[in-house]
C-alpha cells in the first residue's frame, strides 16, 4: 500500500512537470514569448538596502510603438537578466520610460516589481524563490497622444509667482543654488524664447529673455512663475516641485556635520543614511537616522562615523573562523550620504494631506516611482578613507 502511494505521488509530480513543459521554476517565472528580442536600454541601477534585505531599482527606456505584450516581455527579460547579474537580490523594481521623455519623474511606460508576493515592501533576506511574483503596471500614457497647451515663443509675459522674487535657472531641470543665475521681482516683463515640456509628469518650463539692470539675461522659469498662470497653482496641494539640498563638513575627530535645506512640509520624516561601499555593489551601513523637517526647512545634524558594518562583518568572519576581509577586494574611500522621503515610513497626518498617501503629489528632481510609491531621494558623497 505504501509503495502504491509513493508510486502515485511520483507519477503526479511527473505529470505536473510535463504540464509545464519540463521548465524549471526559474524559467516559468521569467517566461517570454517565443522569438522575443529585448528593446530596452538600462539608464540607472540603484540599491535600497533596508532591514537586511537588498532591493534593486532599475530605470530603463523602451521605444514607442510596442504592444502591451512586448512591454511586459521587456520588463520580464530585464528582471531576469539583472536578477542574475546582481546576485539575486531580495526584490527588483523596474521603471520604464518611453524613449525621448524625462526619466526623472513618474514612469510613462511601465513599472514592475519582482518580489515576494509581488510586493516591494515584503522583501526580506533569504525569502524562498517560490514566493516571488511579478506585479506589472503598464501606463496608458505610453499610448496616449497627449497635446500639451503651452504659451508660444515670442509671447511677452509678466512674472508673478507665490514669492516676491522669481528664481531663474540656467537649466530647465535644476533649481539648485549653483544653477540660479538671477532672482527677479514679480511684475517684471519677459519674453518666452523656448519651451520644455515633460509630458510624462505634466510639467512645463519656459526659457525667457529679460532685462536685469541693463543686462539681457536668458534662463528658465516654472510655468507657475508666470503671472497669468500662477493663480491656477496658488494654494494647490503638491502643485510645486520639492527639493532637498545636502551639504557636509568634516568636524574634529570622526564626525561630520550634515546640513539639509528643503521645502518639504514641516513634520515630514526623512531617513538619513550613511554608507560605505565595498566590492562596488555592497553597502556597509555607518549611520541611520529619522529626522523631522522643522518649520524653517533647515536641518543640521552631527554624526559619528562608526563603521558598524565592519564590526558586524568582523564578527561574522570570526565566528566562521575566516581571515578578516578574506573575501573583500575593494573598500571605497568615500562615504555616501542619502536623504530619503518615502511614504513607506509613516508620515504625520498633516504631511500625508499635502504629499498624498503614496507620495503621489511629490514632484521635482529626485522624485521617482518605486513600486506603488513615489519617493524622493538625494545623495552626496564625502571623501573619508576607511580605517579599521
Amino acid at each position: 500500500m505504501r509503495n502504491s502511494i509513493l508510486f502515485l505521488l511520483v507519477i503526479s509530480l511527473f505529470i505536473a512537470f510535463l504540464s509545464c513543459g519540463g521548465e524549471s521554476l526559474f524559467d516559468q517565472k521569467f517566461k517570454v514569448k517565443d522569438g522575443f528580442k529585448p528593446s530596452y536600454k538600462v539608464v540607472k541601477i540603484e540599491s535600497y538596502p533596508f532591514a537586511g534585505a537588498e532591493r534593486k531599482s532599475i530605470k530603463i527606456t523602451i521605444p514607442s510603438g510596442l504592444s502591451k505584450g512586448q512591454i511586459k516581455d521587456n520588463m520580464v527579460d530585464c528582471t531576469r537578466v539583472y536578477y542574475v547579474k546582481l546576485n539575486r537580490p531580495d526584490a527588483i523594481s523596474i521603471t520604464a520610460y518611453k524613449e525621448g521623455t524625462s526619466t526623472s519623474g513618474i514612469y510613462d511606460a511601465a513599472q514592475s516589481d519582482f518580489a515576494p508576493y509581488g510586493e516591494w515592501g515584503k522583501a526580506e533576506k533569504g525569502a524562498p524563490f517560490s514566493l516571488f511574483q511579478f506585479k506589472i503596471d503598464i501606463s496608458e500614457s505610453y499610448y496616449a497622444k497627449k497635446k500639451v497647451n503651452t504659451l508660444k515663443t515670442g509671447t511677452v509675459i509678466t512674472l508673478g509667482g507665490e514669492k516676491d522674487r522669481i528664481s531663474v535657472s540656467r537649466l530647465p531641470d535644476s533649481w539648485e543654488t549653483k544653477d540660479i543665475i538671477a532672482r527677479i521681482p514679480n511684475g517684471t516683463k519677459a519674453e518666452i524664447v523656448d519651451i520644455k515640456v515633460y509630458s510624462d509628469i505634466n510639467l512645463t518650463r519656459y526659457q525667457v529673455k529679460l532685462n536685469v539692470g541693463g543686462k539681457i539675461v536668458t534662463g528658465w522659469i516654472h510655468k507657475w512663475d508666470i503671472g497669468e498662470l500662477s493663480k491656477k497653482f496658488k494654494g494647490a496641494m503638491g502643485a510645486k516641485e520639492y527639493k532637498i539640498d545636502i551639504k557636509t563638513v568634516k568636524q574634529a575627530g570622526l564626525k561630520v556635520k550634515i546640513t539639509i535645506d528643503t521645502n518639504f512640509p514641516e513634520g515630514t520624516l526623512f531617513l538619513v543614511w550613511g554608507f560605505r561601499t565595498y566590492d562596488y555593489d555592497y553597502y556597509g551601513e555607518i549611520f541611520n537616522k529619522k529626522i523631522p523637517v522643522p518649520n524653517n526647512g533647515k536641518i543640521q545634524v552631527i554624526v559619528n562615523i562608526v563603521e558598524k558594518w565592519y564590526k558586524e562583518y568582523y564578527e561574522n568572519q570570526r565566528k566562521a573562523g575566516k581571515e578578516l576581509f578574506s573575501d573583500i577586494k575593494h573598500i571605497s574611500n568615500k562615504i555616501k550620504i542619502i536623504v530619503l522621503y518615502t511614504p513607506a515610513n509613516p508620515q504625520p497626518t498633516q504631511v500625508v494631506k499635502i504629499l498624498g498617501k503614496n507620495g503621489e503629489n511629490v514632484k521635482g528632481k529626485g522624485a521617482e516611482k518605486v513600486g506603488n510609491l513615489v519617493v524622493f531621494r538625494k545623495e552626496t558623497s564625502l571623501a573619508m578613507p576607511f580605517k579599521k
